[in-house]
């Protein structure tokens, strides 16, 4: 019934963001008792799991120092819930191959049913706000799901085909046309650069020859230049997308970075308290200028600099390298297979510092992305626990 109730996963995802977060959490707590039941605690033997409790440690330490140390405590302390849900994927759900696969299988069924719900929204009701789609949850942000919580079957799959030399090989790689061209349809600038990215970098990394990936590269920017055709989508990839970026004073981006380096000159070592933010933000707007306050400054690196100090700083780095150092791992395994050769590209996408992302301690982001890097980090420790594919 549990692994029946993980597997589900991705259908949770599609009804709202709420749901998800309540079934990532009760897969959590599961987990938990299940270790305290068994006394099962090897698992806290890995780098990346005790990096990941040293920069919660601190994050507690740096709200309880908050001057809104009620919020941020609660706040800092549910965060672990995510991570803790990624552990749960690596060393209970997913020690089994056969749940691993069926988690990613239902994954891709997600993926493809989300791709046909933006495409029936594109086509009953057409894109809004200036090329925004909003279906199933009604905000501008359903391409998340797209680019971060199917992510890693997104380039695990694309690798697979470019892999082979049948017939297959073309007819999965049509079957990824979907999602990427809906990706970009959605008008979400960032989370269609960042599943661009990670093809660009599954490209390189690839079995395939230089002929195939120029081959395939063709045919995607083809098809979302074709699609850059209907409506405002070049004025909104290109013309405001340039004027967006942080390299003009009046850059929404570098304004919303700015509010960040703000927060973290009013506090270097600790910080301001982990998703304070939100609400100091004017307070310590008086008096600077180019500052535009939003729930959190829209860059990792920035928020965590800005809200837990120098400390909660490198202690994110060093957990962020540990998470990509472990999915790259699954590289050097004697026959890793297409999943396990492109764990690493999640994180390492996910975590890239010049990128604008979203709240590090909200549900937003989250439920999405350590969904994604369980499966990741899953399919890393499967490919080192074996020798065959």
């Amino acid at each position: 019934a549990a692994y029946i109730f993980f597997v589900l996963c991705p259908f949770f995802m599609l009804i709202e963001r709420s749901p998800a977060d309540a079934w990532l959490s009760l897969c959590a707590i599961f987990f938990l008792f299940r270790c305290v039941w068994l006394k099962y605690w090897n698992w806290l033997e890995h780098f990346w799991v005790r990096s990941v409790f040293v920069f919660w440690m601190i994050a507690l330490l740096s709200a309880s120092l908050s001057t809104v140390p009620l919020y941020s405590l609660s706040e800092a302390l549910i965060w672990i819930r995510f991570p803790l849900f990624a552990m749960a994927v690596v060393f209970f759900f997913c020690k089994d191959s056969r749940v691993f696969y069926a988690f990613v299988g239902a994954l891709f069924v997600g993926m493809l049913l989300m791709s046909v719900i933006l495409l029936s929204e594109f086509v009953i009701v057409g894109p809004i706000n200036d090329g925004r789609l909003t279906w199933p949850y009604g905000d501008l942000m359903p391409g998340s799901y797209l680019a971060k919580a199917c992510f890693p079957v997104f380039i695990g799959f694309l690798m697979f085909c470019l892999s082979r030399s049948d017939r297959a090989k073309t007819y999965g790689l049509l079957l990824l046309a979907l999602p990427f061209i809906m990706l970009f349809l959605t008008g979400e600038r960032m989370n269609f650069l960042s599943l661009s990215c990670g093809v660009f970098v599954a490209l390189l990394v690839s079995l395939s020859g230089m002929k195939k990936t120029i081959v395939f590269l063709s045919i995607l920017v083809a098809l979302v230049g074709v699609s850059a055709l209907f409506g405002p989508y070049f004025e909104r990839f290109v013309v405001k997308f340039f004027y967006a970026m942080p390299i003009f004073s009046d850059s929404p981006y570098l304004m919303a970075w700015n509010g960040g380096v703000a927060a973290f000159f009013s506090q270097p070592i600790f910080g301001i308290g982990p998703d304070a933010y939100r609400l100091l933000c004017p307070d310590l707007a008086v008096n600077v200028k180019n500052i535009r306050c939003h729930t959190q400054p829209h860059n990792y690196f920035i928020q965590i600099a800005g809200e837990m100090g120098v400390l909660g700083l490198i202690s994110a780095v060093f957990m962020f390298g540990a998470i990509v150092k472990k999915a790259f791992s699954a590289r050097q395994t004697i026959a890793p297979n297409c999943f396990a050769l492109s764990a690493f590209i999640s994180p390492l996408v996910f975590f890239f510092p010049l990128q604008t992302t979203g709240d590090f301690f909200g549900q937003f982001t989250n439920v999405f992305v350590w969904s994604a890097l369980g499966v990741v980090l899953a399919a890393s420790e499967l490919s080192s626990s074996s020798k065959s594919t």
